[in-house]
């Protein structure tokens, strides 16, 4: 696995591919798997067939072990982002929301929450959809109602992140004119 991800950082993603499949065959842990699966989709990602991308993603997901939050997390940014990059933003949200779901009373988790709406924005105001940001804004609003006091850093981080999308908001509205 370490060889094929060498690559991908070299971008010989080819190459790394055929690491990755010679890895799954001798691997039987699930963990490695998840994490093999994970690494096929984002090379397939690099190259842009998303199709792939998802088809490896949607494995990765299947030797997740439900309760293992750290790992699910991991997959589901890859899907966010083979989404996002696929251009389907809205399903990128749905998924978003669903971690939300899950994830709602474990801070640790929290960093990948806001990591994920930041990517969305990112996509959102390049891509001028106002839409996507307007639903980003919606569920950034509930999460910090719902959110308890005692998670300052959680609700400042959330506040960044409608701020963000009030710049890019105002900024599209200055190039509309």
């Amino acid at each position: 696995m370490n060889i094929g991800i060498s690559f991908v950082r070299r971008k010989k993603y080819k190459k790394a591919i055929g690491y990755f499949r010679k890895s799954l065959d001798f691997c039987e842990d699930d963990f490695i798997k998840s994490a093999l699966f994970n690494n096929l989709a984002e090379t397939y990602m690099h190259l842009k067939d998303y199709d792939k991308a998802l088809y490896y993603v949607n494995l990765a997901f299947h030797c997740v072990d439900n309760e293992n939050l750290s790992d699910l997390f991991i997959c589901c940014q890859t899907h966010v982002q083979i989404l996002m990059n696929k251009g389907d933003f809205n399903e990128a949200i749905d998924r978003l929301v669903e971690l939300v779901n899950k994830a709602e009373d474990k801070f640790v988790y929290k960093k990948f929450i806001i990591d994920g709406i930041s990517t969305i924005i990112e996509y959102g105001w390049t891509m001028q959809n106002m839409d996507i940001l307007k639903k980003l804004d919606e569920l950034i609003y509930k999460l910090i109602k719902s959110s308890n006091s005692q998670n300052k850093e959680y609700i400042q981080e959330l506040k960044s992140c409608l701020g963000d999308i009030r710049f890019c908001v105002k900024d599209s509205e200055k190039s509309f004119y």
